[in-house]
This record gives C-alpha cells, sequence and structure tokens, in this order.
C-alpha cells in the first residue's frame, strides 16, 4: 500500500519535472525564448552569415526552420505556433513576447 503511493507520487513528480525542463531556458540562449536559437556560419571565404532558428521537437520527430538575421520575431512567433499546434500551450516567456509585440504594434 504504502509503495503503491510511492510510486504514484514519483510519476507525478517526473511528469512536472519534464514539463519544467521544457520551460528551462539554457545559459548560451541568445534569445530568451526556449527552442530559438541564433547561429553564426561561416562559408570558404570566411563572410559570416548570421540568421535566427526555431525549432521543435514532437514525438521524436524535429521541426525547424532559419529566418534572416533581422527576423528574430518571425522565429519567436514560429516557435509560437508550433508549441500551440502541438503541445497546446505557449510558454510563458513566448506568451509575454507575442503579447507585447501586438501591444506595441496596435494589433491587439
Amino acid at each position: 500500500m504504502i509503495n503503491e503511493e510511492l510510486n504514484e507520487k514519483m510519476k507525478i513528480l517526473r511528469k512536472s519535472a519534464a514539463k519544467a525542463s521544457h520551460n528551462k531556458i539554457g545559459k548560451r540562449n541568445r534569445s530568451g525564448i526556449v527552442g530559438v536559437t541564433k547561429l553564426v556560419n561561416r562559408n570558404q571565404d570566411g563572410r559570416e552569415y548570421i540568421y535566427w532558428q526555431a525549432s521543435i521537437n514532437v514525438k521524436g520527430k524535429q521541426y525547424l526552420k532559419r529566418f534572416k538575421e533581422n527576423e528574430r520575431k518571425d522565429a519567436i512567433i514560429q516557435r509560437g505556433l508550433w508549441e500551440q499546434n502541438f503541445l497546446g500551450e505557449l510558454q510563458p516567456s513566448v506568451k509575454a513576447y507575442v503579447l507585447n509585440y501586438l501591444k506595441l504594434n496596435n494589433d491587439l
């Protein structure tokens, strides 16, 4: 009886820990949004190419989309759309960004 209760509590803790790690922002993150990354590549001539990449992993499948250097907001919005479609909810930082963007541009 006690072991069954303990097992149930451990299952709940594991699920909540998995959700918490979804919203954890890494130390090297430059965008402030989980799943949105700034990438810098160099070609053979040494020229730098900077772009933003939105990504999400769902059930073992990875979705990626790249945006030009000045399209950070588009990458964040793309990540938010994927979260809404696949997970049914937005991470708080994406939600705040989208709402602030809409307010600033009088689209709300």
